[in-house]
């Protein structure tokens, strides 16, 4: 993320991570992520958002042209949206109905 922006658009998108999971998530990812955590507690949703940073930090050389133009904000978002991850693979330990 320092690489692509400044540290005050870097502060923002870090203090909006709930944002990635509730908002960012397509539905499937969502619903099992959600499932998780009225059985786990917050802890889930923390490392949901630490695995969406790996996934993107891994995945930013397909995204770079949308950083390029659009800003990063934008292009994690997208990232978000289009997650390249099946929604067992994604969060992998076991939801209680999964």
């Amino acid at each position: 993320m320092a690489r692509h922006c400044n540290e005050t658009v870097a502060e923002r998108i870090y203090s909006n991570w709930l944002w990635w999971v509730l908002q960012g998530l397509p539905f499937p990812h969502l619903i099992r992520v959600m499932d998780c955590y009225f059985h786990e507690g917050i802890k889930v949703l923390y490392r949901v958002a630490m695995s969406l940073l790996v996934l993107f930090h891994k995945a930013a050389l397909q995204y770079n042209d949308d950083i390029l133009k659009n800003g990063i904000e934008v292009a994690f978002n997208k990232f978000c949206q289009e997650l390249p991850v099946s929604r067992l693979k994604f969060y992998c330990k076991k939801a209680p109905y999964a």
